[in-house]
């Protein structure tokens, strides 16, 4: 089975990667394909069940777009979290769903909203950063800036990338919907660029009141992306934001001191925390920080930079 899933992924990575003319054709048609192939992969057939019931009262009873999201509490354990099918994906909804900690993913048809039982937190306050982290962050061969290339962050996020399912949720849709939540000031990107003024890195995500809702990550160079990732903590803790929503299970993550915790404790956070106002529209990188010394433990007064440097 592990073999015939490596078959699949090569195959569809290479043609979906493939310099021809028809790639975007051959992308829509991978995607699609692999998108019907996902809930009929052995181990989540038992979640089969509840995501076609939930897609059949969507079918037989759409709803009013402007009723609230049912209780988090009522979301299925199969597949884990999924709460409501359907409704339209636009920034006044998507905002209504992210302060009652739900989100949306889905590859194709109606939009799925998911609340799991357990979710991924990153407390800004218990972070770790590695000496290889520190070494990169001291040495600077990379630029990292907030806010300055939006879109092109969630395209390259949905790009697919080689050895891995080339099967993304960001769709067209998605990107249209999460920029104009970029111009409203709710969304927000990091982008690290080398010396060369490429990007080369980068991430996008939702700040809600002091909570930041992490989407998604890409990167074109080896363990850059953490440079990225440790600019953006570093300046949430300066700005006084509390978690960063990491959604599900990451090795990343759990290497840079992420937990999981349960849904309801999960909510009580966002409740608290979603109408404290945070940092203004746009973000922008403070030159006061010194990252490679910042100890999330101590606050972020470990990162200031001496005085006499900033003269």
């Amino acid at each position: 089975m592990k073999k015939l899933r490596e078959r699949i992924v090569n195959y569809s990575s290479a043609l979906v990667l493939a310099d021809m003319p028809m790639k975007d054709f051959r992308q829509k048609v991978v995607n699609y394909t692999l998108a019907l192939v996902y809930p009929l992969w052995p181990p989540r057939l038992p979640e089969l069940p509840g995501l076609l019931w939930m897609v059949l009262k969507h079918w037989l009873s759409p709803g009013d777009p402007h009723v609230p999201f049912p209780s988090v509490e009522t979301a299925l354990k199969k597949p884990d979290g999924l709460l409501d099918v359907g409704g339209p994906l636009t920034p006044e909804r998507l905002l209504l769903a992210y302060r009652e900690g739900i989100y949306p993913h889905c590859h194709i048809g109606p939009i799925k909203w998911w609340a799991p039982k357990y979710r991924m937190v990153l407390f800004l306050n218990e972070i770790h950063l590695s000496k290889n982290l520190r070494y990169l962050l001291r040495h600077q061969k990379y630029r990292v800036t907030f806010d300055k290339s939006f879109r092109e962050v969630m395209i390259a996020c949905s790009e697919p990338r080689r050895g891995k399912t080339p099967l993304t949720w960001i769709t067209n849709d998605i990107i249209k919907t999460y920029c104009r939540l970029f111009e409203d000031g709710y969304a927000h990107s990091v982008e690290v660029w080398d010396d060369q003024g490429q990007l080369v890195a980068g991430s996008y995500g939702l700040a809600i009141g002091r909570i930041f809702f992490g989407e998604s990550s890409f990167t074109r160079r080896s363990n850059v992306s953490k440079i990225g990732l440790a600019y953006l903590h570093c300046h949430l803790q300066s700005w006084g934001y509390v978690i960063r929503d990491s959604k599900k299970y990451s090795r990343l993550f759990k290497e840079q001191g992420a937990r999981m915790i349960p849904r309801d404790e999960f909510t009580e956070l966002i409740h608290k925390w979603r109408d404290v106002p945070g940092q203004p529209s746009p973000w922008k990188v403070d030159e006061t920080l010194d990252v490679s010394l910042w100890k999330p433990k101590e606050g972020i007064l470990s990162a200031r930079r001496p005085i006499d440097e900033l003269s």
